[in-house]
């Protein structure tokens, strides 16, 4: 079951409930912006984690359950889609992993 997310009204539609063939939110009539069968909504009065929720799906990322960890805060989301389009996450070590981080500059020694 795919979710649905207006980011106008930061309202969540799953498929079974909402028919995604109008593309448009039931409420609003903006845009629905498919977020993955994982995404977990934040609270609709919680407008910094919809700013941040926002930015990824206009970025072209979906919540997967088998996704990589995403950014909570709008300060790491460039950097963060930057790493991801850049290298790729699965089969990397926690080790290489931490190094390219030291690498983009995210942690300091």
């Amino acid at each position: 079951m795919t979710k649905y997310a207006c980011l106008t009204c930061c309202k969540t539609f799953s498929s079974r409930r909402w028919h995604p063939a109008s593309g448009t939110c039931p409420d609003c009539g903006d845009e629905m912006v498919d977020a993955g069968k994982a995404f977990k909504a934040p609270r609709r009065r919680d407008k910094k984690a919809w700013a941040v929720v926002a930015e990824l799906l206009r970025a072209g990322f979906q919540f997967h359950a088998h996704g990589i960890p995403r950014p909570t805060r709008m300060r790491d989301v460039a950097a963060w889609i930057k790493r991801v389009r850049r290298k790729p996450y699965f089969g990397r070590s926690k080790k290489q992993r931490l190094i390219d981080r030291l690498e983009d500059g995210e942690l300091q020694l």
